[in-house]
């Protein structure tokens, strides 16, 4: 079957990996004819994008990349980090204009084509590219200095979430090999204080305790709502980010939904090489509430406390 004869885009995607199967051991030509695609279908955004500056409107406060489950049950175009690839000097100046008068924004990049990448198959690893991609993210999330609320989700496929972290860290092995290793909220501009911001979500990312730790801190003044939605500590526990957001009473709401911790004492194998059951048992939830007296304390909702693997590794 040619990638012409594949039914509508994107509901071929979820077949993509049986295609490959059956395509021989050299599917390269092949992948990167769908990959030509899906950055045609990314840049799209950029002709909206382009309007709006070329009209110099500055009245666009809101804006949302919705998951590509579209309105009304029907599909819709996935959004890749593809996005971002060579955006010429025109394209990036024109995403600049918009993202500094934003107050909120929304992105949901695909989770299936982060998990059906060519670095998941071994036959490309086009790093350069990727960091390429990710510098253009967080020039333009740097530069968005209004922004209140900011959403970020690597995942737009509920059935995924368990795994997308995972999937993550295989699109980005090459960051995680540099030494020290950076993270990938490092890599899209999370070193940066946005003076405004009360409200953060993320979902299906990964990074280390000492950016999460100091990223409250920075905007302690500002920030009331925290949740991180299926992410993985590479380094650090849990348990300390969730003790200084505890730490912050104006934190009015912080929620932990199914994050875990990249390695675990006492489990042989890191989180990318274990069976999902066995991932599952290890999967953080919960919230902060306050207590009778008035104390605030984070209450876990898994089976798995929070404060177990910083206990059982001894660390402080």
């Amino acid at each position: 079957m040619a990638p012409t004869d594949l039914p509508a885009f994107p509901l071929w995607l979820e077949s993509v990996g049986r295609y490959l199967m059956a395509a021989g051991p050299d599917p390269t030509e092949w992948i990167q004819s769908v990959h030509a695609l899906v950055r045609s279908y990314d840049f799209g955004i950029h002709h909206v994008i382009r309007a709006i500056h070329k009209t110099s409107y500055s009245g666009v406060r809101e804006f949302h990349v919705l998951a590509d489950d579209g309105l009304d049950g029907e599909p819709g175009v996935s959004f890749t980090m593809t996005a971002f690839n060579s955006l010429s000097v025109q394209q990036h100046r024109a995403a600049a204009y918009l993202f500094r008068g934003l107050s909120k924004l929304e992105l949901n990049f695909s989770s299936c084509l982060i998990a059906h990448d060519e670095t998941v198959f071994s036959l490309h690893h086009h790093s350069g590219e990727r960091r390429q991609q990710l510098a253009q993210l967080a020039a333009l999330l740097k530069g968005a200095k209004s922004l209140t609320e900011l959403g970020l989700h690597f995942s737009d496929r509920p059935g995924l979430l368990d795994d997308i972290a995972v999937f993550t860290m295989f699109m980005y092995q090459h960051e995680l090999e540099d030494d020290p290793p950076r993270c990938l909220l490092t890599w899209i501009g999370f070193d940066t204080t946005w003076p405004k911001l009360r409200s953060l979500t993320l979902t299906g990312a990964f990074t280390v305790e000492d950016t999460l730790v100091a990223f409250i801190k920075r905007h302690a003044a500002t920030l009331h709502q925290v949740k991180f939605n299926y992410c993985c500590l590479m380094v650090g526990t849990w348990a300390n980010f969730v003790d200084e957001a505890v730490s912050r009473p104006s934190i009015h709401a912080f929620t932990l939904n199914g994050v875990h911790e990249y390695a675990t004492p006492g489990e042989e194998e890191n989180i990318t090489r274990m069976e999902k059951s066995t991932r599952a048992e290890l999967l953080y939830r919960g919230a902060i509430e306050i207590d009778a007296e008035g104390h605030r304390y984070f209450k876990s909702t898994s089976t798995r406390s929070v404060y177990v693997t910083r206990n059982d590794s001894g660390s402080l």
